[in-house]
């Protein structure tokens, strides 16, 4: 019987590449690798995929969201939808499910851009 041998991350980067040439590779750095007063920083790569993510800007706080995962992004955009509509004289549910369908709309209408997203740690 044959076994199976995992690829590493970098094996898994450049199988991706491969097979997607044109998309663009989304470095996402996790923060501990940054926290000193160095100008160059060493990390590893963690893992990689093929995924959609768009940047969102959350009042000034501009983060990276992806197509997959988009429960924080739309808990947010929800809680600006009702918090638009909470003094208008609605019942709760008809406020809820306003701010839901736009929500989901505008998560919909967003420009997801496809990459090789680079998780380094």
């Amino acid at each position: 019987m044959e076994q199976k041998t995992e690829l590493t991350p970098t094996q898994q980067l450049l199988k991706l590449v491969a097979e997607n040439p044109d998309l663009p590779i989304l470095p996402m750095i996790h923060g501990e690798v940054c926290q000193d007063d160095c100008h160059y920083w060493s990390a590893e790569i963690k893992c990689c995929e093929v995924n959609e993510y768009v940047i969102y800007d959350d009042y000034g706080n501009p983060r990276v969201f992806f197509k997959d995962d988009t429960d924080d992004l739309y808990e947010e955009i929800y809680d600006e939808y009702y918090d638009e509509i909470k003094r208008k004289t609605i019942s709760e549910r008809e406020r809820e499910e306003y701010a839901e369908s736009r929500a989901l709309e505008r998560i919909d209408s967003f420009a997801w851009k496809k990459a090789i997203i680079l998780f380094i740690g």
